[in-house]
């Protein structure tokens, strides 16, 4: 298949109404019987979903049942793959694109919402097209046997992260015995990665005690099961492309080449490649991303390359375009992460100088109730705007939060870090000093 090259990415936009008019066109192909699944079998599949309650693209569906010898655990992943094809205005959008945006104000989808949130996402009370995982692992919860296939999943029930917490703490419920599973599995696999070094913690939402026993918050127990299938998911397809020789895009994490940093966070970004090696925060030899085709376009020329496996079809791509793709999906991100930067930025800023303007009009008398986290936000923003010059309120409160120990420790480090030239700063850096603050 010829590769054709997408637009370079400049700006976070909204899809073109060329690109939207395709996504309706296939919609009411679909809706009209005229674009027909391809798939020779798919097993039905049913049961519920758990996301976020502000989640619109739903891209995943897992299961997990204790078996004589261990356990099985099924991970089902919307199969895009069926309703957007190589090449087409679609395809090319989401190549330009390689991921989802989500910034502080809006969510910028890979694909249309005709595609992201509708044709491809499991909503409630619908029947979706899946390629579905099932993974057998022993009680050692080691891998024993894993096999992929064609699914169709009617999702009888899309449960959100407060409805997962009401099931999971109640006996009662219809759901409980099952999610509670989830979450032993889920447990037991973070600790045998743990065992092996492995440097994924989940933004501290999930910590270890030396006795290996997770402690969460109540809302991250259902993050955490999702997270762990997936990265199982992701470790076991890859292991099968790997075996087959399919050419694949993978997900490395380099490790720094010397010995006494292996066990500090490395700051190399994970990237893509089309040659596996190692992945060093998961300690993994065999990693990808195959579990958001919805949202990341790596999974989705990953689903393509593995159904046509599935089907005994030749394969939709050779090595010299994964090369391509996946150095277009490096380059992408990096000019992404760095405009969805400017932008949340560009927002936070405007919030809070909407913000300032509100206290102003109170002359400043309710600064003193402001909370730890919004002071914080106040400074960072006076920092980052020098020209903003600082009354004496409110300079008379971050001297009064410093001596008496009120300020958190992020207003600290950005009080101490601030340039030499805000000259305003130096009676508050000063302070910081004789108090020994850290």
């Amino acid at each position: 298949m010829k590769l054709i090259q997408p637009k370079i990415i400049t700006e976070i936009k909204n899809h073109s109404r060329e690109v939207r008019n395709e996504a309706e066109l296939i919609k009411r192909k679909i809706e009209d019987w005229l674009l027909l699944d391809q798939a020779p079998k798919r097993i039905k599949l049913e049961w519920i979903t758990i996301d976020k309650e502000t989640s619109k693209d739903l891209d995943d569906w897992i299961w997990a049942e204790k078996m004589w010898n261990g356990y099985s655990i099924y991970v089902s992943i919307a199969d895009i793959s069926e309703i957007v094809k190589p090449n087409t205005i679609l395809d090319l959008d989401a190549y330009s694109r390689s991921t989802s945006v989500y910034t502080n104000s809006h969510v910028y989808h890979m694909f249309p919402s005709e595609i992201s949130t509708d044709l491809a996402s499991l909503n409630d009370n619908t029947k979706r097209n899946t390629i579905t995982t099932r993974i057998d692992i022993n009680q050692d919860f080691v891998t024993i046997n894993s096999e992929i296939f064609e699914s169709v999943f009617h999702n009888k029930k899309r449960f959100n992260y407060t409805e997962f917490n009401n099931q999971f703490n109640d006996s009662f419920q219809p759901f409980h015995k099952d999610l509670n599973l989830f979450h032993e599995i889920a447990k037991w696999l973070y600790k045998k990665r743990i065992w092996w070094w492995a440097k994924y913690n989940y933004k501290d939402k999930v910590t270890l005690n030396p006795s290996l026993n997770i402690t969460e918050d109540n809302h991250s127990i259902a993050s955490f099961i999702i997270q762990e299938f997936m990265l199982l998911t992701n470790i076991e397809n890859a292991k099968i492309n790997f075996k087959e020789k399919i050419n694949s895009i993978y997900r490395l994490h380099m490790p720094e080449l010397k010995w006494k940093n292996v066990f500090k966070q490395p700051d190399k970004r994970a990237f893509y490649n089309y040659k596996n090696w190692f992945h060093y925060w998961l300690w993994e030899n065999f990693y990808w991303h195959f579990t958001s085709p919805i949202r990341r376009y790596s999974d989705l020329i990953n689903h393509r390359q593995q159904k046509a496996w599935i089907r005994k079809e030749p394969e939709i791509y050779n090595i010299n375009q994964i090369r391509n793709i996946a150095l277009n999906i490096n380059s992408t991100i990096e000019k992404t992460l760095e405009l969805e930067k400017n932008h949340n930025k560009l927002i936070t800023n405007k919030r809070i100088e909407r913000f300032i303007k509100r206290l102003s009009e109170d002359n400043f008398n309710n600064i003193s109730w402001l909370t730890k986290q919004t002071f914080s936000k106040l400074i960072k923003y006076f920092i980052l705007n020098p020209e903003f010059l600082l009354i004496d309120k409110i300079k008379n409160e971050i001297i009064y939060r410093i001596q008496y120990d009120i300020l958190d420790k992020t207003s600290i480090a950005r009080i101490k870090s601030a340039p030499n030239n805000i000259s305003e700063f130096d009676v508050f850096k000063n302070i910081i000093e004789i108090k020994g603050l850290a």
